[in-house]
């Protein structure tokens, strides 16, 4: 008789206790009341403008922009089609950010923001950090990042041969000019 009294008691309690952990819990989201992020310019890679100051002499690529939600846009000049030993990556990806439960939009673009552990650059008017790789003589591989609003920009540029201040300065202003370009 006390076993099965204690039996009883003990599936009283876990039914009570899984109860309570369902209204807990709750269900699952329903994906249609998620916020969502706000949408890009279609043409956003476009409005960047003539990039070709990233570029060797004589080559004009254009930014192709892919993607919905991060728009990428990216270009290129192979080595191997110029006369001179010189080549260049250029990479931009825009991503806005969606509210979560508990944080806002913006603060999920600050976190995002930071967890890059890069070099960050002061007297900027947003935060704004760097990271810097030289793989040889006057050739470098840098990455800008920058947060403002709900919105995270991050330039990417490898190139050879270049100068390393004038770069860094350039990666900054397209940085800016695609953060503006996304309001």
């Amino acid at each position: 008789m006390r076993l099965g009294r204690g039996l009883a008691i003990g599936a009283g309690v876990t039914v009570l206790a899984g109860f309570g952990l369902g209204l807990t819990v709750g269900s699952a989201a329903d994906p249609a009341k998620l916020p969502t992020a706000r949408k890009l310019p279609a043409d956003l890679c476009e409005r960047l403008g003539d990039v070709s100051a990233f570029f060797p002499k004589g080559s004009n690529p254009k930014l192709a922009q892919t993607g919905f939600k991060d728009v990428r846009c990216r270009a290129s000049v192979d080595e191997r089609s110029q006369s001179t030993y010189t080549s260049a990556r250029l990479g931009v990806t825009v991503t806005p950010h969606a509210a979560t439960p508990g944080s806002s939009a913006p603060q999920v673009a600050r976190r995002s923001f930071d967890t890059r552990p890069w070099i960050v650059i002061k007297d900027r008017p947003y935060p704004t950090k760097i990271q810097r790789a030289e793989n040889g003589e006057e050739q470098w591989a840098m990455k800008v990042i920058t947060v403002r609003g709900d919105v995270v920009v991050e330039v990417e540029y490898a190139a050879h041969p270049i100068r390393r201040e004038a770069t860094e300065a350039a990666l900054l202003i397209l940085a800016d000019r695609a953060m503006w370009e996304a309001k």
